[in-house]
């Protein structure tokens, strides 16, 4: 679902800019940033982050669980509930570090916040698929996300690559529904007790046959 969500705003940016650049076929790509540049976009989109929205979570409207829902997956407020992710996003500009190539990579930097600017919320469709075959339709908030220089620096160390002219965003809110589990089966579904017929010495009596105890309901072996 994330991949599938991602994958279409990517592909909106990617649009934008081929209105832009006519004679570029691609700009923007979703991959790992900390990878060499091999791809021939412009702009590497990277997920830095996922993080649960505890505000919905601690606002959820309860619902009655039916009779037949799975036990494993209920919430204790009553219903089985969706979790609501929200996901940070970095877009990365690669340039050669000239100074006009640079000036077109600020310039393209510049181009993707005034796109999301005007576009802060987007309609995503996920069509219905044999693994899937519920659709679904989320509109997503899209938010510019500061980060600070300690923090900037710390996400390029960890990425593992050169700082480059880049741009955060938060993308909320992403719904997940549970993954269906299906309740194990019983072996044994009520308590039994035994009642074989017992001789006067009180040893239980087998029959020679079955080599089950007599007149035992419950078929309970006992030896």
């Amino acid at each position: 679902m994330i991949a599938k969500a991602l994958k279409q705003i990517v592909k909106g940016l990617d649009d934008h800019f081929k209105l832009i650049y006519p004679d570029t076929p691609s700009q923007v790509s979703l991959r790992s940033v900390n990878k060499a540049n091999d791809s021939g976009s412009s702009i590497d989109v990277t997920l830095i982050n996922v993080e649960e929205d505890k505000v919905y979570k601690n606002h959820l409207n309860p619902v009655p669980n039916p009779p037949t829902s799975n036990t494993a997956n209920k919430n204790p407020m009553g219903g089985i509930s969706a979790m609501r992710v929200n996901l940070y996003v970095l877009f990365a500009f690669h340039s050669e570090g000239d100074s006009p190539n640079y000036e077109n990579t600020l310039t393209r930097l510049t181009r993707v916040l005034q796109y999301f600017q005007g576009k802060p919320y987007q309609r995503i469709i996920i069509p219905a698929t044999l693994t899937d075959p519920v659709g679904r339709e989320f509109n997503l908030e899209i938010n510019y996300h500061n980060i600070s220089l300690e923090d900037s620096n710390n996400m390029w160390s960890n990425l593992g690559g050169e700082q480059k002219p880049y741009a955060m965003y938060q993308i909320k809110m992403l719904e997940l529904d549970p993954a269906f589990i299906p309740d194990p089966v019983a072996v044994i579904q009520d308590a039994r007790i035994s009642n074989p017929q017992y001789d006067q010495d009180g040893n239980i009596i087998y029959d020679p046959l079955t080599n089950d105890p007599e007149n035992d309901d419950n078929q309970i072996q006992h030896k």
